[in-house]
């Protein structure tokens, strides 16, 4: 698999899991419990990443502009329905600089890959 899409799809789903883990602890949940739920998703995480990889040799290109689309769609969704409103309520003093470095950081390692 490409370097930069494990590390897109592993640093790319820490914000959202902190995010979600610290209003789970909120309502009561154990720490066991989140960790065991977040683990099982990085499971089932690399599971489906590895076997979509392995099928995707199968795809025409139409099939893979349609799902580069799809995907750019629910990505820009997710930020705009969640993220965004979230992080402006809490937003951290820098959070700009950690969000270009981030961008910039993934730019690197595509290159790299």
């Amino acid at each position: 698999m490409e370097l930069a899409l494990i590390a897109a799809i592993a640093i790319g789903n820490l914000p959202e899991a902190m995010s979600a883990s610290n209003g789970m602890s909120r309502a009561g949940r154990s720490r066991h419990w989140i960790l065991a739920l977040w683990s099982s998703v990085a499971v089932a995480t690399i599971c489906l990443t590895a076997a979509g990889y392995a099928a995707s040799s199968l795809l025409t290109d139409d099939a893979v502009l349609l799902l580069q689309a799809f995907g750019a769609g629910t990505l820009l969704s997710l930020v705009a329905e969640t993220m965004l409103p979230e992080a402006a309520e809490n937003n951290p003093k820098f959070g700009g600089l950690i969000a270009a470095a981030g961008f910039g950081l993934l730019l690197l390692i595509s290159g790299l890959g």
